[in-house]
């Protein structure tokens, strides 16, 4: 079967093909392009390369950094929100956490950026904390909310109404209402985005789908269109935020689980090869043109979180448990000469000056640059590491990404390590990942009711209705794949923080769902579940089998590296730094090895 993967980043889209046992990987300068426009010309130049035909092709996989960019530079469209009457400041007050113990002022991390104060428009209508309605919504209220969405051309709207978890009747009047006024609008309900407690926490994740929706639903659409008349009747799929593979319409349904789906597949890259060395615990490192994303690998992989703090951003979607800074090839940095350059200038300065040293920088210029970068990139392993309870002196670290493999030496060394992994072709990291990853079907449905109050025969229709829909997804599982899964997602009362729980392939019924609560609680606080334990839904997940086979790229790599100690890859470039040497050169990735008396 012919795969081709695609990850578009903001600068390049990467491009990896399978074909015939044999792999490929280029990268493609977007320039000037709209990014859909670049990723078609990219798979065209792709297919006129290696002599295949578009309709042969039997699945294409996309992944991008572009809305993890988008949320480092704090760029997006305007979006309207509409909040119960009292909560417009909910995203400006935020948690209010004092994130420095000696600093008497609580500085507020909340995204303000999503939406703009003007454009969150309160209405009156209130629904109590058991779901019964205390006053109706106020539906002159709400046109006027449409009237000023119309005039100020604002075309995507988040709804976040008070208790909406609980009973979502006053939202789904809102959608009404707004869709009358404004049909061709994307209207994001939050309770059918984020089912659960904490009027923060909820309206952000509503915010972000409206956020993104423009401009990634523009991207799925434009890139099915661009194939469709080219011939392509292959399977589209999209990467989501755990490195799985999402069918269009799921990944259409919610865009924000695409967030950070590009940097997940490269993790997977990662993962994969420290698998094979058993090198474990590692560091997965990705330096883009414009962010830096890593994560921890250990003995199972890296590992899922339900919510993290992501990008400045509090998100609750599983996802792989990493961070993204903003830095990479285009950040700027003092060259201590009273000038500015970008890290790119300052690595073809010290590495490739007969090359792309287009700024003129000196040599000594580039090593300021690149040994300031490398100190912070670094110091955020660190804290992210440490937080876990891992030294990152004892892991390894993957380096991946367009600078990955040119800073790789200098951020191990400050991070005290003794062993470096870069794929064999590092700067298409997250392509040839997602020929690793597996496509995922899942379904949720609401329960919203204490585990008193559920009974066996309940549990056991929506069950059966999740299988249904599963099955309804139009996409046969291979005669060995496992079961689906059943989870939770829980908490001791309606009120309090939830929790995601793992069941087993068996349907579950009240007995099994109040000892999973009750374990949960034993396990991490030490003390029996101190509610009821309420249930907010329950979901089926069915994940096919990865392909384990690393993607060789044999035969393009230089034999050794330049008296600089760079060596071009098929894609991307490694220096190998003094002290460090190529203990072994795969057809998959290079391992590099540090002198224990180097440094």
């Amino acid at each position: 079967m012919s795969v081709m993967t695609a990850d578009i980043g903001a600068r390049f889209v990467d491009i990896a093909l399978s074909a015939d046992g044999s792999f490929h990987a280029a990268k493609h300068p977007i320039g000037t392009h709209d990014p859909t426009a670049a990723l078609l010309q990219a798979i065209d130049a792709t297919v006129a390369q290696n002599d295949i035909a578009l309709c042969d092709l039997a699945e294409l996989r996309i992944g991008s950094t572009g809305a993890v960019n988008a949320l480092i530079a704090r760029t997006g469209p305007r979006i309207g929100l509409v909040v119960t009457r009292g909560f417009a400041d909910t995203l400006a007050l935020a948690r209010q956490n004092r994130i420095d113990l000696y600093d008497p002022v609580a500085r507020s991390a909340g995204p303000t950026f999503l939406v703009a104060r003007d454009d969150i428009v309160e209405i009156d209508g209130r629904i109590a904390a058991d779901g019964g309605e205390v006053e109706p919504l106020d539906r002159d209220a709400l046109t006027r909310a449409a009237d000023h969405f119309v005039r100020h051309g604002i075309t995507s709207i988040a709804v976040c109404l008070l208790f909406a978890h609980v009973a979502p009747a006053h939202e789904l009047e809102c959608r009404a209402a707004l869709a009358a006024a404004l049909p061709a609008a994307d209207i994001v309900l939050s309770h059918e985005i984020d089912a659960q407690p904490r009027e923060y926490e909820r309206m952000v994740s509503a915010c972000v789908e409206a956020w993104l929706r423009p401009g990634e639903t523009a991207m799925i659409d434009g890139l099915a269109d661009g194939l469709e008349a080219r011939g392509f009747a292959g399977t589209i799929r999209f990467a989501d935020a755990s490195g799985a593979l999402l069918q269009q319409k799921e990944a259409r349904r919610r865009v924000s689980s695409l967030l950070g789906n590009g940097p997940a597949a490269a993790i997977r890259l990662a993962a994969a090869i420290v698998r094979r060395e058993d090198k474990h615990p590692a560091i997965a490192l990705d330096i883009g043109s414009t962010s830096t994303d890593f994560a921890l690998i250990g003995g199972q992989g890296p590992s899922l979180v339900a919510e993290a703090q992501f990008c400045g951003v509090p998100l609750r979607q599983p996802m792989v448990d990493m961070e993204s800074m903003n830095m990479g090839g285009e950040s700027r940095f003092e060259t201590g000469q009273g000038t500015t350059a970008t890290l790119s200038d300052a690595v073809g300065a010290r590495f490739f000056a007969a090359r792309t040293n287009a700024a003129g920088l000196s040599e000594a210029a580039g090593r300021t640059v690149i040994d300031r970068a490398e100190t912070e990139i670094a110091a955020s392993i660190i804290r992210h590491s440490v937080r876990r309870n891992v030294d990152p002196a004892g892991a390894a670290l993957v380096a991946m990404g367009g600078l990955g493999g040119v800073l790789a030496c200098g951020i191990a060394e400050k991070l005290g390590m003794a062993t470096i992994i870069v794929p064999a072709a590092p700067a298409a990291a997250g392509a040839l990942g997602l020929l690793l990853s597996a496509p995922v079907l899942s379904a949720e449905t609401r329960i919203a009711a204490t585990a008193t109050d559920l009974t066996d025969t309940a549990l056991a229709q929506a069950a059966r209705a999740l299988t249904d829909r599963l099955a309804a997804q139009g996409e046969a599982a291979p005669k060995n794949a496992p079961a689906a899964i059943y989870a939770i997602r829980a908490a001791a009362n309606r009120h309090m923080h939830g929790f995601t729980l793992r069941l087993g392939v068996e349907p579950p019924t009240v007995a099994t769902l109040r000892a999973a609560i009750d374990a949960h609680y034993r396990e991490r606080y030490g003390v029996a579940c101190p509610g009821e334990g309420y249930v907010f839904s329950l979901s089926a997940r069915l994940e096919h089998a990865a392909s384990s086979a690393l993607p060789a790229l044999g035969g393009d790599a230089q034999d050794e590296p330049a008296p600089s100690g760079a060596l071009a890859t098929p894609c991307g470039d490694l220096v190998v730094g003094d002290g460090w040497r190529i203990e072994s050169a795969r057809d998959t990735h290079f391992l590099l090895t540090r002198s224990p008396h180097h440094g």
